[in-house]
């Protein structure tokens, strides 16, 4: 899990939106994502950004939610939905 990207800035209080790493994700968007600075964007590209960060941040826990359950024996394994896989079906 990239760490730096994922958590940085991600105190719950004090913290403005251009501190967060979420904001940092928003602007990333803008320009990676949209080809737009935060300047020319419109309401609609900034939404997509800041759903795009989210996507992001979600799917980064994701995955590291996933490793920690593969690195553990006694966990079941996960199917892509995040639900145990069912045993073997006698016939």
């Amino acid at each position: 899990m990239p760490t730096s990207e994922a958590n940085a800035g991600a105190t719950r209080s004090g913290d403005t939106l251009e501190d967060t790493s979420l904001a940092r994700g928003m602007r990333r968007h803008l320009f990676f994502s949209q080809a737009k600075s935060p300047s020319l964007a419109t309401r609609h590209d900034h939404f997509m950004a800041l759903s795009l960060a989210v996507r992001d941040r979600l799917l980064s826990h994701w995955v590291h939610t996933a490793e920690l359950y593969t690195q553990r024996r006694d966990a079941p394994p996960l199917d892509g939905t995040g639900q145990s896989r069912p045993g073997p079906v006698a016939r």
